[in-house]
């Protein structure tokens, strides 16, 4: 009896050491990933806020539709790619498949480009005679929507190799640092750009920092040895990339879109108070998506290995940080989020009952955890897809009677109960068919069993 204890506890002891190894891995990314993600954060507010320093009111609302349908459609653009490369790479890499990552890696770069410049003609000439731009604004809508794109792509590639300063940091802290330079320098100097001139500042200085970033992967990719990969391995990757497309795109619309509803019912003059406060609560996000950037690679490498105890306690641990922090976060925003709004400008006070809002939508996803992407990265993204497609398509549907009944608050009441709705239908999902609570109770639950 006492030979079989001694070999449980030795087992159990074992076991232990092994998972806080694993959980080191998890602290030390996530570290790093935090860190950028903060100066990322607290640079793309300035960089926001000097932008609406150094344009007029009207022309800053006109620079806040513009960006926004650009972030939307660089994400539709980039057709699945990045999160196929996020979960792909490092699978190829488990399963000694390596020879097949530059053909993955070169198929995703000709899908993006494609796929951004056909957005970018899209944006051009639908929003474009919409909304009245200049040439000049849709042409700079369309270099953005091609950079956006690239930057997601180049971004996850990185993040699967484990280079998460490689990843975050050009964009992030980089191309931000930059644009908020030049537009305060212009403040400064007394003088104002358009609309126009905002976007195509944060078009060319986002791709002079991917040229950079992207120069060293793509010359690895395009020295490597080709092995065409086989007609099930392509067929996997297309089916993968779908649902990961889906997803990814319908996640950035709603924000995005309600921005546009704004502009187009309430005009650009509203647009930019509320796109104030979109950004500002977004900043409740930051936790919560330096715990994910880290824990994506990490659960597709156990989902490999088929080690469920190890994505229950990633993922929940997220959860439960995430939470904490986005609640204190909550409290201090609607204690004096008025006075972070008029940093933009006189007037920009009156998003704050929207801000306060969409900050309660972001705490209530928090605490449901990262199931949407334990899903994607544990094969089951049809499961994730689904479920976030019908939470964000009932969001955008009653997007446009929200806005006219209510304007800026009905905008932020259906972007909050579309992101607490996703978050909490992938986690009932995840628990039921993965086995796993990926929310802040996950940390109460048993190991469960060891192995998926």
């Amino acid at each position: 009896m006492q030979g079989k204890a001694g070999g449980h506890s030795q087992r159990w002891l074992a076991a232990r050491v092994l998972h806080a190894c694993r959980d080191m891995a998890l602290l030390r990314d996530g570290g790093a990933a935090f860190a950028l993600k903060l100066a990322g954060a607290g640079l793309s507010y300035a960089m926001l806020l000097a932008l609406s320093r150094a344009t007029t009111p009207k022309e800053y609302g006109v620079f806040a539709i513009a960006f926004s349908l650009a972030t939307l459609a660089g994400h539709a653009a980039a057709l699945g790619q990045p999160l196929l490369i996020l979960r792909w790479r490092t699978f190829l890499r488990e399963a000694g498949e390596a020879d097949l990552q530059p053909a993955l890696l070169l198929r995703a770069y000709r899908v993006v480009v494609l796929g951004a410049l056909v957005a970018g003609a899209l944006a051009a000439v639908t929003a474009g005679p919409a909304f009245r731009w200049t040439p000049a604004l849709a042409a700079g809508t369309a270099a953005l929507i091609l950079a956006f794109a690239l930057a997601e792509l180049q971004s996850h590639l990185l993040r699967a190799d484990g280079r998460v300063v490689a990843a975050l940091f050009p964009r992030d802290v980089a191309w931000r640092s930059a644009v908020t330079i030049a537009a305060l320098a212009t403040w400064a100097a007394g003088a104002r750009i358009d609309a126009a001139g905002a976007i195509l500042l944060c078009a060319g200085g986002l791709a002079a920092v991917l040229a950079v970033q992207g120069a060293r992967p793509l010359a690895a990719a395009l020295g490597a040895p080709h092995i065409r990969p086989g007609a099930e391995r392509r067929s996997d990757w297309r089916r993968a990339a779908s649902w990961y497309w889906v997803s990814s795109t319908t996640v950035a619309a709603t924000p995005s879109l309600s921005v546009v509803a704004i502009g187009a019912v309430m005009g650009p003059e509203a647009a930019g108070p509320y796109f104030a406060a979109v950004k500002t609560a977004q900043l409740l996000n930051l936790v919560f998506l330096a715990g994910t950037l880290a824990v994506a690679p990490l659960v597709s490498q156990a989902q490999a290995r088929g080690e469920r105890a190890a994505i229950q306690r990633l993922a929940a641990l997220v959860a439960a940080v995430s939470a904490g922090l986005g609640a204190g976060a909550l409290l201090a925003i609607a204690l004096a989020g008025d006075r972070l709004l008029e940093l933009f400008g006189p007037g920009y006070a009156a998003a704050w009952p929207a801000l306060v809002v969409l900050a309660a939508g972001l705490t209530a996803k928090a605490f449901f955890g990262p199931a949407g992407i334990v899903l994607q990265m544990t094969g089951r993204e049809r499961d994730a897809t689904l479920r976030i497609v019908a939470a964000n398509a009932l969001t955008v549907l009653a997007l446009p009677v929200a806005v006219f009944a209510y304007g800026m608050i009905g905008a932020a009441l259906c972007a909050a109960a579309g992101m607490a709705l996703q978050s909490a239908w992938c986690w009932a999902v995840l628990s039921r068919r993965g086995h796993v609570d990926a929310s802040v109770l996950g940390l109460r639950a048993g190991p469960g069993p060891a192995r998926v």
